[in-house]
């Protein structure tokens, strides 16, 4: 992955998040720093496109900036960060996440929303999807040699009635 360009032609195909594409399990190489930012100003891409992951992503000592802000009203997404999912075999390693920021918003006098978000700055969470028949599949999943550097998760923006609401911040 060269640029921008390349990673949004290589995450936001839309069959990328078909499970059984064998796109999922390839390998990929970081070969400079990414702004993601550039594209999301245009809406073309989310933060979380990466919904089920199980490649390998080598981001070889390089960095991705990125700023979204996700308005719990509307997303329904659980997972949330640069890969939403990391399952099967999944690993990344030798990245930097650098002055990024995930803003969570909420404004409403009343109602809910959907339950459970896991918020991470390189992914929501790592596991297996409840609903996958894995036919005892073992799972191997990795995060190595990553930093995150100046970077926000913020939950300041959430006014209004949540009721029996959960957040789970902090995911690497």
């Amino acid at each position: 992955i060269r640029d921008e360009r390349d990673f949004k032609e290589v995450f936001t195909a839309e069959y990328y998040n078909d499970r059984d594409n064998p796109g999922n399990y390839l390998y990929y190489r970081q070969e400079a720093d990414l702004n993601l930012n550039a594209i999301n100003a245009n809406g073309s891409i989310d933060p979380w496109v990466i919904k089920w992951f199980a490649g390998n992503y080598d981001g070889n000592g390089h960095s991705i900036t990125y700023s979204i802000t996700v308005d719990l009203a509307t997303c329904r997404q659980t997972n949330i960060g640069l890969f939403g999912l990391l399952t099967k075999s999944a690993v990344v390693k030798n990245l930097r996440i650098c002055n990024s920021q995930i803003v969570l918003k909420y404004e409403s006098p009343e109602g809910s929303v959907e339950s459970g978000k896991y918020i991470g700055m390189i992914a929501g969470g790592m596991g297996r999807k409840l609903n996958v028949q894995d036919n005892g599949t073992n799972y191997n999943m990795r995060i190595a040699n990553c930093r995150i550097e100046n970077s926000t998760i913020d939950a300041s923006q959430l006014n209004g009635h949540l009721s029996a609401y959960e957040f789970y911040f902090g995911g690497v």
